[in-house]
């Protein structure tokens, strides 16, 4: 176990992925945060089965049950998190809510809260961290872009999206420290790697 950077923020419903990325960090660099996506039991009980596991090696940890799409509910999470562990080194966003209706057959239901998932939920979460990571000229803040393997229109337009969102967040805040980036959900291995490059190229300034 290293030394402590900083607390891991992961907003997410405790996929596989989520779990790989929390006990990385854990296990290398310090405490995690943890929040669902949706205020479900399923999803907290899931984040706290990854927070256990960052218990066991000593790091410290939180989880809350939070509606991630409702503005003051993650600005009081990235509030908390600052204040408990001092900053945040990392975000990380893991939304990923498919719709697998036809096209023809897609609801204006379906449809909305597809977008509410993928894109404003990354949107909320990067813009409150964010806030708090430039007080502080550091940080990184990455969303995991939905998957195109479906088929899926809502699923596309909230990617294409996000993407925009991601692009125009680290041109306005890149030069002051803080990076926003936008990964593939690929395998673990590859999306630590990620992550870990860009701490590197935040450290040095470029």
């Amino acid at each position: 176990m290293s030394g402590e950077r900083g607390a891991l923020a992961l907003v997410g419903r405790g996929t596989p992925l989520d779990r790989a990325v929390a006990v990385w960090w854990a296990e290398r660099h310090g405490p995690l945060a943890l929040a669902t996506i949706d205020p479900t039991s399923e999803q907290e009980y899931a984040l706290a089965s990854i927070a256990n596991e960052a218990w066991a090696i000593g790091r410290p940890q939180v989880v809350e049950r939070i509606d991630a799409a409702h503005a003051a509910s993650i600005t009081a999470f990235a509030s908390e998190v600052f204040d408990r562990f001092g900053t945040c080194a990392v975000l990380v966003v893991n939304a990923g809510q498919r719709s697998e209706a036809p096209l023809v057959e897609l609801s204006a239901d379906e449809w909305a809260a597809v977008l509410r998932t993928n894109l404003t939920v990354p949107f909320l979460a990067l813009q409150a961290f964010g806030r708090l990571m430039l007080r502080e000229g550091r940080g990184v803040a990455a969303a995991i872009l939905p998957p195109l393997d479906s088929g899926d229109a809502a699923m596309a337009a909230a990617r294409a999206g996000l993407i925009e969102v991601v692009r125009r967040m680290d041109e306005a805040w890149g030069e002051q420290g803080v990076r926003v980036i936008a990964v593939e959900a690929a395998d673990p291995e590859a999306l630590v790697a990620v992550l870990a490059d860009a701490l590197e190229r935040t450290a040095k300034g470029s």
